[in-house]
C-alpha cells in the first residue's frame, strides 16, 4: 500500500513550516491541508477591474493546491468555473511587476467541495486550503525580495465586479479572513495604506482600489 504523506508538498516552502504557520492560526491538532502546490500562469479568477483593465506591464502568478492523484478526475468534475485549472481545489494570485513588488488580487475556490464524489474524511485533506495558497504566495514574495500588497476587501468587491457578476458580501469576507490568517501564520503584519502613499501604486487606484494592504 502507497503511504500518505501527511500535508502538503509545497514550492518555496516546506511542510514542517506551513504545519507551524497552521498551529499558530487554527491551535495545536491542525495540519496544513494534503495535496500539491503548483504555481502557474493561468487558471486565475482575477479579469482587471469592473471595466476589465488589467495591468500592461508584469505577468500573473498563480498558486494553486492540486488534488491528491486519486482525487484529481473527481475534483475536475466539480469546478467552479470552465477556466479553472483541472484538479484544482483552490487559489491564490498575485501581480508580478517588473520592479520586485506584487498585488495580490483573488484568493477563490476552483472546486465545489460539497458536490465532489469523496468522503466526509478525504474533503477535510483539503481544509483551509485557501490560507495555503495564500501563505505560499506570501512566503513566494519573501523569499524572492518581491514587496507584496494586497487588494483591501474595502475594494474587493468593486474591483471583481467585471462582466455584471455580483459578488455576495461572505466572499468578501472570506477573503479578508483567508489573508488575515495567512500573514496571522507566518508572523506578517497588514498595513491599511492609501495607494498615493506608496511610490509606484499612485497612479493604480483605478486598477486596485485607492487603499490597498501592505504586508510587512
Amino acid at each position: 500500500m502507497r503511504k500518505r504523506v501527511a500535508g502538503a508538498k509545497y514550492a518555496q516552502i516546506n511542510v514542517r513550516g506551513v504545519n507551524a504557520a497552521f498551529k499558530r492560526v487554527f491551535g495545536e491538532k491542525a495540519r496544513a491541508p494534503a495535496g500539491r502546490l503548483v504555481v502557474s500562469r493561468k487558471g486565475s479568477g482575477y479579469f482587471g477591474n469592473f471595466r476589465g483593465e488589467k495591468p500592461r506591464e508584469g505577468r500573473e502568478l498563480v498558486f494553486h493546491l492540486n488534488a491528491l492523484p486519486e482525487h484529481v478526475s473527481k475534483i475536475a468534475k466539480v469546478r467552479t468555473e470552465a477556466w479553472a485549472r483541472k484538479g484544482s481545489v483552490t487559489h491564490t494570485a498575485i501581480w508580478l511587476f517588473p520592479n520586485k513588488q506584487a498585488m495580490l488580487t483573488v484568493v477563490q475556490p476552483t472546486a465545489n467541495l460539497k458536490k465532489a464524489d469523496l468522503t466526509s474524511k478525504e474533503k477535510r485533506f483539503y481544509y483551509q486550503g485557501n490560507v495555503a495558497t495564500a501563505m505560499t504566495a506570501m512566503e513566494y514574495c519573501r523569499r524572492n525580495g518581491i514587496r507584496l500588497f494586497a487588494v483591501h476587501p474595502e475594494y474587493y468587491r468593486a474591483l471583481h465586479l467585471q462582466a455584471g457578476r455580483g459578488m455576495s458580501p461572505e466572499i468578501t469576507s472570506y477573503y479578508k479572513r483567508t489573508i488575515e490568517n495567512a500573514a496571522k501564520g507566518l508572523g506578517r503584519e497588514l498595513k491599511r495604506i492609501h495607494a498615493d502613499e506608496r511610490p509606484f501604486w499612485e497612479d493604480k487606484g483605478r486598477l486596485f482600489g485607492e487603499s490597498i494592504w501592505e504586508l510587512t
